[in-house]
């Protein structure tokens, strides 16, 4: 189904994700592909100026999208138009959908927690330009951006409290604006790297650097270890009432959800 030659496209996918009868791809460097099952539609769009694609989540009308180089990319699915958002300070090596939003695994041994709708943000083409959205975002609280219009530089700073919450704001020339339509919340896991995400229902699992899995309740207050792999594991599946753990070294170990 993905004949990539058919856009002129030699290049291996290494992101593929199915969600409403479209099977979404990333292939080679910096191409994210969409595949429309019923109309057999192919269509493309590059993500201009990404060094490589480290994640890739499927949300309800939009894609977010992270380089290795610490790129944020939007794509609108209907309109297959990406936007670079910016720069995390922290390399993000997992995702996962959780309630409203997202969730990033960094290279930085934290989480951050982004509240992201993507009708709200993507239905007015324009939005982005206009005025600070919940895709303005950033791991670790700091992102810079620039304004196509004004060629004038933006930077994004953050006071964390002591639950870890961000307050944000948004410095321009001339004025400070706050995000009143993005949280983004910053969670110490461990001393590791997260590599891997997987939200069930109210639980999030976390797949370490180290080969441990931890599973949390979804305001990462209560952390627990329920098992550890050999090597670093690089996803977690669901299957009913375990979860499966997969490391880099191939190994495969079965976890029970519940103690």
């Amino acid at each position: 189904m993905l004949n990539l030659s058919n856009l002129s496209l030699d290049a291996q996918v290494t992101h593929l994700q199915v969600a409403n009868g479209k099977i979404y791809a990333v292939a080679g460097k910096n191409a994210f592909i969409s595949y429309d099952i019923a109309s057999k539609k192919l269509t493309r769009t590059n993500l201009d100026g990404a060094y490589r694609i480290a994640t890739c989540q499927i949300l309800n009308g939009a894609a977010l999208i992270t380089s290795w180089d610490r790129s944020v990319f939007s794509v609108n699915l209907r309109t297959m138009k990406a936007k670079n958002l910016g720069k995390l300070k922290s390399v993000a090596l997992s995702a996962a959908e959780i309630n409203s939003g997202v969730i990033f695994g960094l290279a930085s041994d934290k989480i951050a927690s982004l509240k992201f709708n993507a009708e709200a943000n993507l239905t007015n083409e324009n939005l982005a330009s206009k005025q600070p959205s919940a895709a303005n975002l950033t791991a670790e609280a700091n992102l810079t951006k620039t304004n196509d219009k004004d060629n004038a530089s933006s930077n994004l700073t953050a006071v964390k409290n002591a639950q870890n919450k961000a307050d944000l704001n948004l410095t321009s020339n001339k004025t400070n604006a706050n995000l009143t339509d993005a949280e983004i919340q910053i969670y110490k896991i461990s001393n590791s790297r997260i590599k891997s995400l997987l939200v069930v229902q109210d639980k999030v699992y976390i797949g370490l650097g180290n080969g441990e899995i931890l599973r949390s309740d979804a305001e990462f207050k209560q952390i627990e270890k329920i098992g550890k792999n050999s090597d670093a594991v690089i996803e977690i599946f669901n299957d009913e009432d375990s979860v499966i753990a997969v490391s880099i070294n191939g190994e495969i170990q079965i976890y029970k959800k519940k103690s």
